[in-house]
């Protein structure tokens, strides 16, 4: 008995077939935002839905577009690099926890990301996840 189907989540689309091994194997894949979200609960943050096929995600990188320029900084957080508008997270271990800790939610995730803004600033920010496969697809929100 042969099983097929076509996988579609996301960006992901992909068929499979058991052609008789009895087992299905999902390729692993670049990550995929599902959701963002901000919220002022507790301070400014973004709230991040994804999942990932790999259940590895390795790099988060915000893309800021204002209005007017802004001066980004990581301050001491250790793995982040700030580079013109664009900053540059290392979150391997948090994911790595993540996904470590049971099959429970399988590849899903969500990432709560507080952000400290001075003062008003009009603009946009895209916010991209990347493992050893490649780059998600960007989402954005508007900055308070």
């Amino acid at each position: 008995m042969v099983f097929e189907g076509t996988l579609k989540a996301g960006r992901l689309d992909s068929t499979f077939s058991s052609s008789g091994q009895g087992a299905l194997t999902i390729p692993p894949q670049a990550p995929v935002i599902q959701s963002l979200q901000t919220s002022t609960t507790g301070g400014f943050a973004a709230l991040i839905t994804s999942f990932s096929t790999a259940r590895t995600v390795t790099q988060l990188t915000l893309d800021f577009q204002t209005a007017v320029p802004v001066t980004l900084s990581c301050g001491s957080t250790a793995g982040c690099s700030a580079s013109g508008n664009r900053i540059t997270l290392n979150v391997a271990s948090l994911f790595t926890n993540w996904f470590s800790g049971g099959a429970m939610f399988g590849s899903l995730s969500r990432l709560r990301l507080p952000l400290s803004i001075g003062g008003v600033v009009p603009g946009t920010v895209s916010v991209t996840f990347s493992n050893e496969r490649g780059a998600s697809n960007s989402l954005s929100f508007s900055l308070p």
